[in-house]
């Protein structure tokens, strides 16, 4: 059901979105920045930009919402966070961005981060000073080592980390994929197209508010017993395009708790009438 939701929120964020760029296409840069001086939003999606717009840091406190997403923006300003003090989301997908700026971790208003299909190497140490973050989306990077600061996202409800170049072993973490355990009320996590994960950590076993998780496309070959035992509301497990043995994680202590779950899940979603052709089993292997 979770999935459902996110998947239907997705969706409408696209079209809010595709209406955002439609507008800017029809109206003037100056028009634009008379709005969001109005409004506290900043809507330049899609809007031809190399650099960040400078009128935005003009607007400082004013601003609560910044999408300048689809652009060529290739760095943000080394004073971002410290003039843009009460944005609580921004929305950087789809620019060149190849760093993000220390300063962007006093935006401590920040409720959702996206930088998805950008350039990004390095996260900041101090992200976890993101303390209302509830959504942060990395997918499509280049980020290898998470900071270990990010167990201090304590609010965190979902993460996308998919398709970077994060890296996890049975015996060794060299991306702090296990720092994620913190983000106590951490629902969806997705890790997605790491090649070089070949085991999910035991620490993520330590989340218990945990409702999906996907590793679709990474090696993958079983779910640590931590997993099923400690992620007491865990509905899905999706391992698309893994060398799973299904074997071996059906006879993992838990999994009969969490095949309960996975199929009172599936049977909300039939009774609810909810999108019926395209339900999943929990756990998706291909």
């Amino acid at each position: 059901m979770s999935d459902f939701f996110s998947r239907l929120t997705n969706d409408i964020t696209v079209a809010f979105e595709k209406l955002g760029s439609d507008f800017n296409k029809a109206t003037s840069a100056s028009k634009r920045k008379e709005t969001a001086g109005k409004t506290g939003i900043v809507s330049e999606r899609e809007a031809g930009w190399s650099s960040f717009p400078e009128y935005v840091i003009e607007l400082g406190p004013k601003v609560r919402s910044i999408n300048c997403e689809r652009n060529s923006i290739a760095s943000l300003p080394e004073d971002f966070g410290l003039k843009l003090t009460l944005v609580t989301k921004l929305s950087m997908g789809y620019n060149v961005l190849a760093r993000l700026p220390d300063s962007l971790c006093l935006m401590t208003t920040l409720k959702s981060l996206r930088l998805e299909k950008n350039k990004i190497e390095h996260l900041p140490d101090t992200l976890g000073d993101l303390v209302r973050l509830e959504e942060l989306v990395l997918r499509d990077n280049r980020i290898r080592v998470l900071p270990k600061s990010i167990c201090g996202l304590k609010k965190l409800t979902r993460v996308d980390l998919s398709r970077n170049r994060l890296t996890c072993a049975e015996t060794q973490d060299e991306s702090g994929l296990a720092n994620v355990a913190g983000c106590a009320r951490l629902t969806e996590l997705r890790v997605d197209g790491n090649v070089g994960i070949e085991a999910l950590p035991n620490a993520w076993g330590q989340l218990t508010a945990l409702v999906s998780v996907s590793a679709d496309e990474t090696r993958v070959r079983t779910v640590p017993t931590e997993v099923f035992t400690g992620c007491v509301k865990l509905e899905r497990v999706s391992l698309r395009c893994c060398p799973t043995d299904i074997d071996a994680i059906r006879a993992t202590k838990g999994w009969d708790e969490f095949d309960a779950r996975r199929i009172k899940g599936r049977d909300k979603q039939i009774h609810g009438g909810v999108m019926l052709g395209s339900l999943d089993d929990g756990l998706d292997k291909s």
